[in-house]
C-alpha cells in the first residue's frame, strides 16, 4: 500500500536554480528506504518536501489520508533545558495528551531504543549515540507510519554508527523508515530500497523489498494543540535556564514601572493630599473675600478695582456672616525681632479655633495669646518650649474721617504671649503667627482717635471708626471681608466655575496653590523621564526576548515539525512566554512599589513634607497593569514574528 507518492516534483528556492528536477517515486508499507547523496545534493530539501515543511515549486505530493510522518534530524536537536523523558514527550505535549498516557508512550519509545533506564538524565550528560537514540525515540512517540532520519550517524564514530544502524534496522520491521545519508557502504549494506540523489535527480539503485500485502494501519490526523499549562511549564524551564539575562531586563523594567507608579500616585493624589494637609493649618477655615473688577483706563492699560463684595455676591456663595478685615491694623507680613534674630512673619487671624490642631499648648486664651507654627520656632532658634515666649508688636496707622477731613495717627502696641504650637507641616509654609481676631478687634476699642474725638466732642475709638466704614470701600477695612467656612478650597473652585468677580484668599489657599504648582511641575518632568526609561526598557526587553527566541530556535523548529496545529501552538507558546514575563515583572513591580512607597513616605516625613504617596492607588496600579500588558505583548509577539520560517528551516537542515 502506498503511503506517499511524488509525481514530477521540482523545487527551487527564490531567485535560485532548481534543486530538484521532476522527481517521481512512491513509498510503501514498512522497511528501510535509503536515499544516498553527497552534501549539497538536495537530500534535506527532499525530506522537507516529504514532511511538508516545504511546498513543491511544481508537481504534486500525494499522502494517504491518516499517514503520519515523524522526523529525526541531522543533529539530535534536543532541548538542553529538558531531561530525556521531557524531550521524548515533546510531541505529546504539543497535542496536550494526558500525563498517564504520556508516561506510558515515552517509556515504550525509550524501551525500543534501549534508553529507558536513562529517562531522567540531563541531555548534557549523554553521549552522541545516546542523544541520537533519544531523538529517534521522540520521533517514535509520535505514533508515525513513516520515520525520516536525516544523516543520523553523520557525527558519530564507527562503533556508535553500527549501534544506530542496528537499531534502525530493527525498527524498520514495524514501520517505514526513510534514511538519508552520504555513507555509501552503510547504505548498500542496510537498504532494502536504495535511491541515489545526484544533480537534483532521484534514481533507483535497487529494490530488494518483498511486497507486503498486509495493510499498514493509519491513524487519524490530530489537530490538537498544546495546553496553556504545558506551554507555561516549557517556557518556564527555558527561562530559568537563562534567568540571569531575563531577570536583568525584568528588574530594570520593574524598577522603571515602579518609579512611574510613584509618579502617577503623587500626580493623582496631589489634590487629596494637599487638601488634608491644608486642613491641619490652625486657621484653615478663615479667608479674605473681596470683589475685583477690571477697569479700563485706556486702550492699553487695565487696572483692578478692589472693593467689598456686594450682598448678592455673598448670597451666591452662601456666606451668612462677614467680619471686617484687620489687616490695616495688623499687616499680614510684619518683621519680628526675637532672640537677636530678625525675621518676617505672616500674621493671620483666628476666628474659629480648633484645639485639636495644636501640637503643644492650650491655644488662644486671651486677646494677646498667639499660636505659632514649627517654622516660626525653627527660624528664631527657640531651643526650649516656645510657650510663654513674649513677642513685642508695634504698628502705626492713620484713621481718616472723610466727611470732616480729619485724620489721626494711631498706634497699636501689644505684647503677644505664645500659648500654643500648631501641628501643621513646615513644608512649603512660612513662619506664622496666629492671633485672636475677636481679641484684636476688641483691642481697637481702647485706641482713641484724638482729633476725631475733639471734632465730635466725644470719645471716638478706632473700633467705632472701623464699624462706621465697614460697608464702604476704604483702606480702613482693607476692602475685604473676613469669612469662615470649613470648605474654603471648594468655595474657591465655586468662584472659578461660576466666573464670579470675587477673589478669595487665605493662608491655606496661597500655600495650596504654590505647593500644587511646584509638585505638579516636578512630577510631570520626572514622569516624562521615567516614560523614556520605560521605552528604553521595553526595547531592551524586546531585544532580550528576540535573543531568547533565537537561542530557542530548536524548540520552534520542533513545534513546526511535530505539530499539525502549528499556528495555534505558536500562539500558545508565545502567549505563555509573555504571561510569565508579565507576571514576573508585575510581581517585582509590586514589591518595588511597596518598598518605594515606604521609602518615599519616610523621606517626605524626614523632609517635613506632606505624604503625597497613597499606600495603594488603584488608578495608578491599573494604568501600569495596562501598560505592562501592552509592553509584554509587544515584546513577545513582535519578537516571535522576527523569527522567520527560513531561519527555522536552516535549523532543521542543520545549516549555520
Amino acid at each position: 500500500m502506498e503511503l506517499i507518492r511524488f509525481e514530477n516534483v521540482s523545487f527551487c528556492y527564490s531567485n535560485e536554480n532548481n534543486v530538484l528536477f521532476n522527481i517521481s517515486f512512491s513509498l510503501k508499507d514498512n522497511g528501510l528506504v535509503i536515499i544516498l547523496g553527497e552534501s549539497g545534493s538536495g537530500k534535506s530539501t527532499l525530506l522537507s518536501l516529504m514532511n511538508h515543511s516545504l511546498v513543491p515549486t511544481s508537481g504534486k505530493i500525494i499522502k494517504k489520508e491518516g499517514v503520519r510522518i515523524s522526523t529525526s534530524f541531522q543533529s539530535p536537536t534536543l532541548l538542553d533545558y529538558l531531561n530525556v523523558k521531557e524531550n521524548v514527550a515533546l510531541p505529546l505535549y504539543l497535542k496536550d495528551e494526558k500525563d498517564d498516557l504520556i508516561d506510558e508512550e515515552v517509556d515504550n519509545a525509550l524501551l525500543q531504543v534501549d534508553m529507558l533506564d536513562k529517562k531522567e538524565r540531563d541531555i548534557k550528560n549523554l553521549s552522541g549515540g545516546e542523544k541520537m537514540r533519544v531523538s529517534i525515540a521522540r520521533a517514535l512517540v509520535n505514533k508515525s507510519n513513516i520515520l525520516i532520519l536525516d544523516e543520523p550517524t553523520g557525527a558519530l564514530d564507527d562503533i556508535t554508527t553500527k549501534e544506530i544502524y542496528s537499531l534502525i534496522k530493527k525498527l524498520s520491521e514495524k514501520m517505514l523508515i526513510v534514511l538519508v545519508t552520504h555513507d555509501e557502504k552503510g547504505a548498500y549494506d542496510l537498504a532494502e530500497i536504495l535511491y541515489e540523489l545526484k544533480e537534483g535527480r532521484l534514481n533507483l539503485v535497487f529494490n530488494k523489498k518483498k511486497e507486503n500485502k498486509k495493510e499498514t494501519e493509519v491513524v487519524k490526523e490530530d489537530n490538537r494543540h498544546i495546553s496553556y499549562k504545558k506551554g507555561m511549564l516549557l517556557n518556564l524551564k527555558y527561562l530559568l535556564k537563562h534567568k540571569i539575562r531575563i531577570m536583568l531586563c525584568v528588574i530594570f523594567l520593574s524598577l522603571s514601572f515602579s518609579f512611574q507608579y510613584i509618579g502617577m500616585n503623587i500626580f493623582f493624589n496631589i489634590d487629596n493630599t494637599l487638601t488634608k494637609s491644608m486642613d491641619m493649618f490652625y486657621s484653615s477655615s478663615t479667608a479674605y473675600l473681596s470683589r475685583v473688577e477690571q477697569v479700563e483706563t485706556s486702550s492699553n492699560l487695565k487696572l483692578e478695582k478692589v472693593s467689598l463684595p456686594a450682598k448678592k455676591d455673598l448670597q451666591e456663595l452662601g456666606v451668612k456672616k462677614v467680619r471686617s478685615s484687620l489687616d490695616y491694623f495688623i499687616p499680614q507680613y510684619q518683621e519680628i525681632y526675637l532672640n537677636n534674630i530678625s525675621g518676617d512673619c505672616y500674621f493671620f487671624p483666628v476666628v474659629e479655633e480648633d484645639k485639636s490642631k495644636l501640637k503643644e499648648g492650650e491655644g488662644i486664651l486671651s486677646s494677646v495669646s498667639i499660636v505659632v507654627n514649627s517654622l516660626f520656632v525653627k527660624m528664631f532658634k527657640i531651643e526650649d518650649s516656645p510657650l510663654n515666649q513674649k513677642i513685642y508688636f508695634n504698628h502705626q496707622f492713620i484713621v481718616n474721617d472723610d466727611k470732616e477731613e480729619i485724620s489721626d495717627l494711631c498706634n497699636l502696641e501689644l505684647t503677644f504671649i505664645v500659648s500654643g504650637v500648631s501641628k501643621e507641616s513646615s513644608s512649603f509654609s512660612k513662619p506664622i503667627v496666629y492671633y485672636s481676631y475677636e481679641g484684636i478687634y476688641q483691642s481697637l476699642n481702647k485706641i482713641r482717635c484724638e482729633n476725631i474725638s475733639k471734632k465730635y466732642d466725644r470719645e471716638v475709638s478706632v473700633k467705632e471708626m472701623l464699624e462706621t466704614y465697614s460697608l464702604s470701600s476704604c483702606d480702613l477695612n482693607s476692602r475685604s471681608y473676613v469669612i469662615t467656612d470649613k470648605e474654603i478650597l471648594q468655595m474657591k473652585e465655586k468662584i472659578e466655575e461660576k466666573n464670579l468677580k470675587l477673589k478669595l484668599n487665605s493662608l491655606t489657599i496661597e500655600i495650596y496653590d504654590s505647593t500644587k504648582e511646584v509638585v505638579t511641575s516636578i512630577t510631570k518632568i520626572i514622569m516624562v523621564y521615567l516614560l523614556l526609561f520605560i521605552i528604553l526598557s521595553t526595547l531592551l526587553l524586546f531585544l532580550s526576548t528576540y535573543s531568547l527566541y533565537e537561542n530557542n530556535i530548536k524548540f520552534l523548529a520542533l513545534v513546526k515539525v511535530f505539530s499539525l496545529n502549528n499556528k495555534k501552538n505558536n500562539f500558545i507558546i508565545t502567549f505563555t512566554n509573555g504571561i510569565i514575563v508579565f507576571l514576573t515583572i508585575y510581581l517585582l513591580f509590586a514589591l518595588c512599589s511597596v518598598l518605594n512607597t515606604i521609602v518615599g513616605s519616610i523621606a517626605f516625613k524626614v523632609m517635613g513634607l506632606p505624604n503625597f504617596i497613597k499606600i495603594i492607588d488603584i488608578k495608578s496600579a491599573g494604568l501600569i497593569f495596562v501598560l505592562l500588558i501592552i509592553v509584554t505583548s509587544f515584546t513577545s509577539f513582535l519578537a516571535r514574528q522576527k523569527i522567520k520560517d527560513k531561519r527555522i528551516k536552516k535549523e532543521l537542515d542543520g545549516e549555520d
